[in-house]
């Protein structure tokens, strides 16, 4: 009987701790950001904003650049400080990689050229 109050214990509290070090890493995240790409090569998508939030259950990334267009990513992967993801932009995979430093997110995209363009953004 012990044995078991021990195992359900332990039980428990691993799955406590999995459930909140998922909801830290994706706090990390959500919320309304400011970003710049200087140097992409599309003007109209070098500045906007990027919201992290969940839909129905799953990480999202809807970005609206200053050029009125609003595209969303939907597959999400956060790891840690690190959040990737392919964004469609103009029917071109672009894929993201950015770390997150408290207040500031920095990293790149990738576009299918393979041109690596600066990514940086501040949260709102």
């Amino acid at each position: 009987m012990k044995r078991m109050l021990s195992l359900l214990l332990l039980t428990v509290v691993t799955v406590c701790l999995t459930g909140f070090s998922g909801q830290a890493q994706s706090a990390a995240f959500s919320g309304t950001w400011y970003f710049s790409a200087p140097d992409s090569p599309d003007p109209g998508y070098a500045a906007g904003s990027i919201t992290f939030s969940k839909l129905e259950g799953k990480k999202v990334a809807a970005f609206s650049f200053n050029n009125g267009e609003k595209l969303t990513a939907t597959t999400i992967d956060i790891n840690k400080d690190t959040a990737t993801f392919t964004l469609q932009i103009q029917g071109e995979p672009v894929k993201f990689k950015l770390v997150a430093d408290q207040e500031k997110l920095k990293g790149t995209a990738i576009l299918s050229t393979t041109e690596i363009i600066p990514f940086t953004a501040k949260r709102k």
